[in-house]
């Protein structure tokens, strides 16, 4: 059954595209303190959160950096399917160059388990970036991620108005003709759909531009609320094409979001 859920109080955050990631981009380079030969660092450019990198040990610290080749905007990080314990220091780090005694932006990055999200107050325009982890402690020995984002957003001027969210089972359920039930157990995903009424003309160009370059062939986040990253953020990718109607006055139109979690 679906169940909608209305986003019209006052108050609520925005909704937020995190599609153009810097860190799959053809220039940007990619490395790390270190990686298991089983689980090299080119895992977690795959779109399966679950492929993941790890480190060959625990380092002091460990790190993933990106050079982006030239100096470029990043206003968010995302770390998806992670093992980092709760006591670990985790920070955000750029730069200018390649030298990390003085970086020009450091931040912490609060923990929360299996995704971090950390949203910079303003978009900042470096060159070099890295996530640093401290995690002696770390019981598996290693530092694992499935997936991440650097990069920016797009939020569109006027939120959803609505949410119909959709648990879905794909077990595989089959009934002798006794009736008998035997059951291939499947995770469960979910699907989301969301209504916007209201998308201004500039909006419908830049949602255009999006759609053109992840399709329904690449994965990107989304977070719902921006008043609340670390809990209404999804790792999605698109179930449908994306089409403007209910034409309104000054070529204002609305649209339709329809998105499942990529598993």
């Amino acid at each position: 059954m679906t169940i909608p859920v209305y986003y019209s109080a006052p108050g609520v955050g925005r909704f937020r595209f995190y599609w153009n990631n810097l860190a799959d981009a053809d220039a940007t380079v990619e490395t790390s303190s270190s990686a298991a030969a089983e689980y090299p660092l080119a895992n977690i450019k795959n779109i399966w959160p679950t492929y993941e990198f790890r480190t060959s040990s625990l380092g002091a610290p460990d790190f993933i950096k990106w050079d982006l080749g030239t100096a470029q905007y990043v206003s968010c990080f995302i770390l998806w399917n992670h093992n980092i314990s709760a006591g670990a220091t985790i920070r955000l780090q750029g730069n200018d160059s390649d030298a990390w005694g003085a970086p020009a932006f450091d931040e912490a990055v609060t923990w929360n388990a299996e995704n971090l999200v950390h949203v910079l107050t303003s978009a900042v325009s470096l060159r070099w970036w890295r996530i640093i982890i401290t995690d002696a402690a770390n019981p598996d020995g290693y530092i694992s991620a499935g997936c991440r984002f650097l990069g920016t957003y797009f939020q569109p001027g006027e939120s959803n108005a609505t949410r119909a969210p959709e648990l879905i089972d794909p077990s595989e359920v089959a009934f002798s003709r006794g009736g008998q039930m035997t059951a291939a157990q499947l995770d469960g995903y979910d699907q989301m759909s969301y209504r916007f009424d209201i998308v201004s003309p500039a909006d419908q160009a830049t949602m255009k531009t999006i759609y053109r370059a992840i399709g329904r062939f690449k994965p990107y986040f989304i977070i719902e609320d921006s008043n609340y990253p670390l809990t209404t953020v999804y790792y999605v990718h698109n179930i449908s094409r994306w089409g403007f109607g209910d034409i309104k006055a000054g070529g204002y139109k609305s649209f339709q979001l329809d998105v499942e979690t990529q598993r």
